[in-house]
């Protein structure tokens, strides 16, 4: 299949799974904005999927796959419900944190019962003012992503524009001929980012969109919802970590019986999570300072509206690079470094952690809108007085709250954008040099996804099996032990010396 044909499949592809995620999100968000007891349970239900990564999806599902090479049908079907459950938390997100549009639910069923007494061209107007407005953001978001998405395409062989660019850039394809390829699916993608950052910028701040409360839907029972976000948790998470899981106990005697394996593999791991921890600091830090300087408000005057128009669009040049995927960011950044200027960076990780950055900025926004790290909270403040209380036990207290209510939050999605980085298969093939050594080992040394990439396509095997098992197992060990031990070391940190 050439390249056009395989780009025009990812346009059906996403075109069907932004229509569809309309309909379903609305199910979805419902579960997620439930209050009670059942609240964080749910929410951790609807938004695991988005976390799944696509390598170990891929890989738990490319049995089945090679099942039906003879009915690629099913496998075409399959793929698409997988991708399409993997990103509808990605449009939850958008129905939830985006700007209300200017005409509301209430108001549009209000139209709507003036029956033929309202004009056509008001009706329409209003429709499209209210109601096309409001399912923009998760239609675009989910198209993007699904437009985007080549690993699991990849180890189920599934034709796409992103398979067909990654692996001809893997055999040395020219940059020029690179570039040339990338312009269309480009231009299809900012022909939907460019509405999309329009609709920000003209209908409401980031302090609006934040945590919007639900209008009025026609539609989106909450037992579709749950039924949508179980089946997504069973088939991106337990079937693919069930199957690997069983292939890789059965393989652990002969992968702990290789050293030599252990060694590479361990060396590969370490340098994936210092690779994903430094942009993950970088790619948080940088996202709450475009969060404050949005949500700063204006002195009084004329000048308010220009200056938030302002802030709003520097706001989205540094949101579109990472909207637009990180295969896109990959290959900006590798066509960059082929300048004269820029070689010498080609033999260091700066580039790949640029990407990164770049790759996990928009998404660590969108985390920090959803939870609500981006403003003080009341209980936020009153833990910062108690914080000042002269009794030490007191002050203890207050620490330990402010860590609980902003700090842990932050923590969070540290680790969210800490596992997406990890993981990012793009930046670690194209950008990180193969050279590099890391605690003074002599072996060329690369991030684990490109391993365990490469091995994937040989099939599945008990040693290959563990290490992915363990892609997931150490570090979410590490960010468990990490929140463990943080609150006593901020407690310690904050601590103010004692009154003589």
């Amino acid at each position: 299949m050439s390249f056009h044909e395989a780009c025009d499949w990812s346009l059906i592809r996403a075109t069907v799974a932004a229509l569809l995620a309309v309909p379903f999100s609305r199910s979805l968000s419902r579960l997620l904005t439930t209050s009670g007891r059942w609240k964080i349970p749910l929410a951790i239900l609807v938004l695991s999927p988005l976390l799944a990564p696509e390598l170990l999806v891929g890989y738990g599902w490319s049995s089945f796959a090679l099942t039906q090479l003879h009915h690629p049908v099913i496998n075409h079907w399959l793929y698409f419900g997988l991708i399409l459950l993997k990103f509808l938390p990605a449009g939850v997100i958008a129905r939830v944190c985006s700007p209300p549009p200017p005409v509301s639910a209430m108001a549009s069923h209000t139209d709507r019962l003036l029956g033929p007494r309202r004009s056509r061209r008001r009706a329409l107007g209003i429709r499209l003012r209210g109601e096309f407005l409001r399912e923009l953001p998760v239609a675009g978001v989910v198209f993007l992503l699904v437009f985007q998405e080549f690993e699991i395409a990849s180890l189920m062989q599934i034709p796409a524009w992103t398979v067909h660019l990654f692996d001809s850039q893997t055999v040395g394809l020219q940059p020029g001929a690179t570039f040339c390829r990338m312009l269309v699916p480009v231009a299809i993608e900012f022909l939907v980012l460019v509405p999309l950052i329009h609709f920000c910028l003209r209908v409401g701040s980031l302090d609006a969109a934040r945590s919007q409360e639900l209008e009025f839907r026609p539609g989106g029972s909450m037992s579709l919802g749950g039924v949508i976000a179980l089946l997504a948790f069973l088939l991106l998470w337990v079937t693919p970590l069930g199957l690997i899981a069983a292939s890789g106990l059965r393989g652990i005697e002969s992968f702990t019986q290789n050293r030599v394996l252990v060694q590479s593999f361990a060396l590969d791991l370490s340098a994936a999570i210092v690779l994903g921890a430094g942009s993950a600091i970088l790619a948080l830090s940088f996202s709450r300072i475009l969060l404050h300087s949005v949500s700063s408000d204006d002195s009084p005057g004329s000048s308010s509206n220009s200056g938030q128009l302002a802030r709003g669009v520097m706001f989205w040049l540094c949101m579109a690079p990472g909207l637009a995927g990180s295969l896109v960011v990959c290959l900006a950044i590798l066509l960059s470094i082929q300048i004269p200027l820029l070689q010498p960076l080609r033999s260091t990780i700066i580039p790949a952690v640029f990407a990164l950055t770049l790759f996990a900025l928009p998404r660590a926004v969108l985390v920090q809108l959803l939870i609500g790290t981006g403003r003080r909270s009341e209980n936020g403040h009153l833990a910062e007085l108690l914080s000042c209380a002269p009794d030490a036990r007191r002050s203890s207290r207050g620490m330990r709250l402010m860590w609980a209510t902003e700090a842990r939050w932050l923590f969070i999605t540290g680790c969210v954008i800490f596992y997406w980085a990890m993981m990012n298969l793009t930046a670690a093939t194209f950008l990180c040099p193969p050279t590099v050594s890391i605690f003074g080992s002599s072996m060329g040394v690369v991030p684990l996804p490109v391993r365990l990439y490469d091995m994937m396509h040989f099939g599945r095997n008990g040693p290959l099996s563990m290490m992915a098992l363990l892609s997931v197992v150490v570090p979410g060990i590490l960010m468990i032990g990490a929140g463990w031990l943080l609150p006593g070391l901020y407690v310690r940190l904050k601590r103010r010396p004692a009154r003589p």
